[in-house]
């Protein structure tokens, strides 16, 4: 184990306190709930994850020291770009896709330029998780493997709220990227 491990283990921690810390809002009782994007969500990264970490101790091959710092540093920006994120959503970030009627559209922090920046997080957390641990193909499959669950989970989230805030979400959304700053 390395200072880079170390760093790595520092960035978890804070990464799981975040999963911890921010847990699940009650359930609604008014509005509108969605839950098996969050878990097929999950079981993507939970599967990445474990491939990765599996085939570093199975082959039992060190990754290069720039490799490794790219993967740090997606890992550690994925991790940072949540907290704003959630920092910035307070008591309405949950977990699942929810919709309540007291919401508001937030348009701080990263919502700035991002419609779903928790969820750019993620690919960046998956994507330096990856490259961490095993080679470029895997980080690519992965990243590309969450991306689209989070396509369809953004989908979903975006029907429900063009479905609660209508047109003022509509014109919101316009002014704003999906995922990636200036591309998509």
């Amino acid at each position: 184990m390395d200072w880079l491990d170390g760093l790595f283990i520092l960035i978890s921690v804070a990464w799981i306190y975040e999963i911890w810390r921010y847990r699940n809002r009650s359930e609604p009782t008014d509005g509108a709930s969605e839950h098996a994007s969050f878990y097929i969500v999950s079981f993507i990264m939970v599967t990445v994850f474990a491939v990765s970490i599996g085939l570093s101790v199975w082959t039992d091959v060190r990754q290069t020291l720039p490799q490794r710092l790219l993967g740090l540093g997606c890992f550690a920006a994925g991790v940072s770009l949540r907290y704003w994120g959630i920092g910035q959503l307070r008591h309405q970030f949950t977990r699942h896709v929810v919709v309540r009627p007291a919401d508001e559209i937030v348009s701080s922090g990263p919502y700035r330029y991002l419609r779903h920046p928790l969820y750019t997080g993620l690919l960046f957390i998956t994507l330096g998780f990856s490259l961490y641990f095993t080679h470029w193909g895997i980080a690519l499959f992965g990243t590309c493997s969450i991306g689209l669950a989070l396509l369809w989970r953004i989908h979903i989230e975006e029907k429900m709220l063009t479905s609660h805030f209508g047109s003022a979400y509509r014109t919101w959304a316009k002014s704003r990227k999906r995922l990636i700053p200036f591309i998509y």
